[in-house]
């Protein structure tokens, strides 16, 4: 039975991470269309594909989750990491959403996303998201030591991203004549949403700081 376990544990932390891997993929699959030169939204096309079946294999993982701690009855330290992945898969299913959404808006507010202003802002904000969900396998993995470095590497995207927001919030308020309002107005929606996928980065970051530390989510 223990034997078993063991196995059901491992089976969980893998499907996470391959998910978290899903996301990270469809997201620099957007950071390589706004590095393109040319209009390469078909590339997104690959990131919609991944993502399709995303919420049912998310479910899958709930349900497995849910019935180790109907069998087992977890003590502490499993018990942590049960209540962590249910928590990262919540935050996964809306990065997901975040994800998908940004895509689509991408495809809508092309032209506008290419302004050379806008592009500068917006590739920031997609390298930060990207550095984020890049971490997050590390951190699962990772020792004590090297998992608080990683932790704290995640939380300065997250604080890199947020700062970043707020400027160009700002400009709108401001109605900075060097930008059109509309265009910016426009551009802030579909960049909210790479704002919002880092800001579950960082959800996920806490949640495996907790399985591993204990503390409080």
């Amino acid at each position: 039975m223990l034997k078993n376990y063991s196995k059901n544990l491992q089976a969980i932390d893998f499907k996470v991470i391959e998910l978290i891997n899903i996301i990270l993929r469809a997201n620099k699959l957007i950071l390589q269309a706004l590095n393109s030169e040319e209009k390469n939204i078909d590339i997104l096309q690959e990131a919609r594909k991944d993502l399709k079946t995303f919420s049912l294999e998310a479910k899958k993982i709930d349900e497995k989750i849910i019935k180790i701690l109907a069998l087992y009855s977890p003590e502490a330290k499993d018990l942590r990491q049960m209540i962590s992945f249910l928590k990262i898969i919540s935050a996964l299913l809306r990065a997901s959403s975040n994800t998908k959404t940004y895509i689509k808006n991408f495809s809508i507010y092309y032209d506008i996303l290419q302004e050379q202003k806008i592009k500068d802002i917006a590739i920031k904000f997609q390298n930060s998201c990207v550095s984020c969900l890049e971490n997050l396998e590390k951190l699962s993995k990772a020792d004590t030591d090297e998992a608080k470095i990683i932790f704290k590497k995640i939380l300065e995207f997250e604080k890199q991203n947020d700062r970043e927001y707020k400027i160009l919030s700002k400009q709108i308020k401001r109605h900075e004549e060097t930008i059109d309002l509309d265009k910016l107005i426009k551009s802030l929606n579909v960049l909210r949403k790479s704002e919002r996928i880092t800001n579950r980065a960082l959800e996920i970051a806490y949640s495996f700081r907790y399985s591993k530390f204990g503390g409080s989510l």
